[in-house]
């Protein structure tokens, strides 16, 4: 189906029909992990191959996750790496869930609820390489996993520019004394930004990391995926494919290991 208006409204039709349906929600299997109540708007997304493509750290993400007392979920989306998190981390630990956009974020905050996520504190802000008050933000008026400091050409009419508040991970720890033992970071594009935000953290904790690389969005917003790969061995850290192998060659549009 390559018309998108079509898709548009075949979804809202499909939305309306569920949450009639299903108005406590539905059951999905995320990733074949376990099972979560999510809102009825997603009964027709296939999350339980949610890790294959380009989320393939997604499983290698929770299991490094166990038994952490502390994990970021840098851009959380709607809860997908979230919501098993949450079961994952150490007992008295917790997950901080990093979604500056607005709809994502209600529905996060929703998929919590729903499973009586206790662990998981959600943080409204940008993370980037500086605070700032005043950062613009390309974001989705509806949920995406693609909203970004850049505009894409073919991002559709949804996208509008919204200025939002920007910390740095370094700010953060500073401010609430929390150290990840691990970071995820899907971030379309600002992976540079945030890796030179948590300099501090990185050098002196070395957290393990999942990171998913943009090379587009890096392009437009002025660096390179050579740039993104000595940022990260500038910090002290390897770069490993998913399968535990080292990477040769160019980072491409997938998920690495950092370490």
């Amino acid at each position: 189906m390559n018309n998108p208006e079509l898709r548009k409204f075949l979804r809202k039709v499909g939305v309306c029909v569920s949450s009639r349906l299903y108005p406590n929600g539905v059951i999905k299997n995320i990733g074949g992990i376990d099972t979560f109540r999510m809102s009825s708007e997603f009964t027709f997304y296939n999350l339980e191959e949610w890790g294959s493509g380009k989320n393939n750290g997604f499983h290698k993400l929770i299991e490094l996750a166990n038994g952490k007392s502390a994990v970021f979920d840098i851009g959380a989306h709607i809860g997908i790496c979230a919501l098993p998190l949450s079961r994952a981390i150490g007992k008295g630990g917790l997950c901080y869930s990093f979604e500056p956009a607005e709809a994502n974020r209600k529905y996060l905050e929703t998929h919590l609820k729903m499973n009586n996520v206790d662990n998981v504190i959600v943080v409204p802000s940008l993370v980037g390489d500086k605070c700032d008050d005043c950062v613009e933000f390309y974001e989705s008026s509806s949920d995406s996993g693609m909203n970004s400091l850049c505009m894409l050409k073919n991002k559709d009419s949804t996208y509008n520019k919204i200025v939002k508040e920007q910390i740095t991970l370094d700010s953060f720890v500073a401010k609430n004394g929390c150290i990840p033992g691990l970071i995820k970071i899907d971030v379309e594009g600002a992976e540079i930004n945030v890796l030179r935000g948590a300099e501090s953290v990185l050098k002196k904790y070395h957290p393990e990391i999942i990171i998913s690389v943009h090379p587009k969005h890096l392009k437009i917003l002025g660096h390179s995926v050579d740039e993104l790969a000595k940022e990260i061995c500038g910090l002290g850290y390897q770069i490993y494919n998913i399968d535990g192998s080292k990477v040769n060659g160019n980072l491409q549009s997938e998920e690495y290991y950092l370490h």
